[in-house]
């Protein structure tokens, strides 16, 4: 139950998120804030930026932790074929006086 809860949650701030943006970019442009003196139009523009942004270095970020705490991988080994040869059809033949 929890997890429909949160997963509720979330679907509502997504599309409050996006109403929220679509007013500031595309209903008031030219509101501005009352105690700020700023524009919605360059306060959603801003928003979008430092949220691009944000995700680039969170990637990056997270790009770089797993190659710092992941081990490396183990050596392939290969195994040699010694008594036996594969011909060109693909069928393993044995050496002859074996």
């Amino acid at each position: 139950m929890k997890d429909k809860a949160i997963g509720a949650l979330l679907l509502v701030a997504g599309i409050l998120v996006f109403a929220a943006y679509v007013y500031m970019m595309i209903i008031a442009p030219t509101a501005t804030l009352p105690l700020l003196g700023i524009k919605l139009w360059d306060l959603a523009v801003d928003i979008a930026i430092i949220a691009a942004v944000g995700v680039l270095c969170f990637i990056v970020g997270w790009i770089g932790y797993t190659l710092l705490t992941t081990p490396a991988p183990a050596p392939i080994e290969i195994p040699e074929i010694s008594s036996t040869e594969v011909s060109e059809g693909g069928e393993e033949r044995k050496e002859e006086g074996s």
